[in-house]
């Protein structure tokens, strides 16, 4: 609703909600907007943004309220949204520029599946994917964007940062299946790399 608001230019609200609702580091360690720790997760900033992070969500984010239910499942989103802006803000901290969307908690949702579930499949479009071989490739993504130097208006480290959040948040939920799923997602992320060497 709020972001259907915000398109509409005769309402000229997009800038004002973007500014006071977006997560602003150098604002909220002032002591100003501290509820943008929250609210950055549920504003984007154009329909692309939206759609895209509304489709992960439910391909991931089903699949693990599926296995560990609404109430557990909204505290990892919400506690890696939170968790990544703060270490976000705080590489940054001078930071003037509102960071918005569900991007960060939801790459979190993802490291806790792979985590928990690691050999368990997503359906994406109509092809089923192993978890882990999804945050391995967007781990690899996110990680060679960043080397690369392009910084654009995306905040890569906040995505890493809320999927270490998420399987972070994997080891008091279940602390057997985590290290056994950090186990098969460090094989998995070396095998990769060492066939990426190769090609």
């Amino acid at each position: 609703m709020v972001f259907f608001l915000t398109v509409d230019d005769r309402l000229q609200l997009r800038e004002g909600v973007l500014l006071r609702g977006g997560f602003t580091p150098s604002l909220v360690f002032q002591g100003k907007g501290t509820g943008s720790i929250v609210t950055h997760m549920f504003l984007h900033a154009d329909a692309y943004h939206l759609l895209s992070n509304m489709l992960a969500l439910l391909w991931l984010g089903a699949a693990l309220e599926s296995r560990v239910g609404s109430g557990r499942f909204l505290l990892v989103y919400m506690g890696c949204g939170t968790l990544a802006a703060l270490i976000f803000g705080l590489l940054d901290p001078g930071s003037t520029t509102p960071a918005v969307g569900a991007s960060a908690a939801i790459f979190g949702v993802m490291g806790n599946l792979a985590l928990l579930y690691p050999t368990s499949f997503v359906i994406v479009l109509v092809i089923p994917v192993p978890v882990v071989l999804i945050a391995i490739l967007y781990a690899l993504a996110t990680i060679s964007t960043i080397q690369s130097g392009y910084a654009g208006p995306i905040g890569h480290i906040a995505h890493l940062a809320g999927m270490a959040s998420g399987m972070g948040l994997a080891f008091p939920m279940n602390p057997e299946d985590a290290l056994k799923g950090l186990g098969i997602f460090t094989l998995c992320f070396v095998a990769i790399l060492v066939m990426m060497q190769l090609l």
